[in-house]
């Protein structure tokens, strides 16, 4: 629902989800709930209210107790989101720091989960800094590792970006 145009009624679940009398501190769907908030804000521009709910997931997955077997899942989706809200405040240097901290994450943990997104990220970040050849350089490992992950959703993403890069580069030709 948050992906598409019943962001009203996502609020409302994400609503009953935070203010349910037996979600605790410490529980997962509060946090995905908080996240869920967030998302809904983001996507309508209103990015106060994004960050609200964004950081307090971020300070909630902060003060969990460590060992869970989603853990590490949990942190980078906040870490992605945070990140996102940066990069849409136009924060560069801080957007690049948060995905490079998912990033030494994944690489602590093993993993490649959403490797490609907070790459993407911390490419809009190298942009938007006025950093082209770093963000280039960053969109095309995020091609390659969506490519071989099969994301078709994030290769088209990527492939927007590069082809306006393209695009501007020979305007100022």
């Amino acid at each position: 629902m948050a992906g598409g145009p019943r962001l009203d009624e996502a609020r409302f679940r994400f609503s009953q989800a935070l203010n349910e009398g037996a979600a605790g501190p410490h529980d997962l769907f509060r946090l995905l709930a908080q996240l869920g908030f967030g998302y809904t804000y983001f996507r309508q521009q209103a990015l106060a209210q994004a960050g609200y709910y964004i950081l307090a997931a971020r300070d909630g997955i902060s003060q969990w107790p460590s060992g869970q077997s989603w853990e590490l899942e949990m942190q980078l989706f906040v870490l992605l989101a945070h990140a996102e809200l940066l990069c849409a405040q136009g924060y560069w240097r801080q957007a690049r720091v948060i995905a490079a901290d998912g990033l030494e994450r994944l690489n602590a943990g093993n993993s490649m989960f959403i490797m490609e997104r907070l790459i993407f990220v911390r490419a809009r970040a190298a942009l938007g800094a006025g950093d082209t050849e770093q963000g280039r350089c960053e969109l095309e490992s995020a091609l390659f590792i969506a490519k071989v992950r099969r994301h078709p959703h994030m290769e088209a993403r990527i492939n927007a970006l590069l082809q306006t890069l393209d695009q501007s580069d020979r305007e100022t030709e």
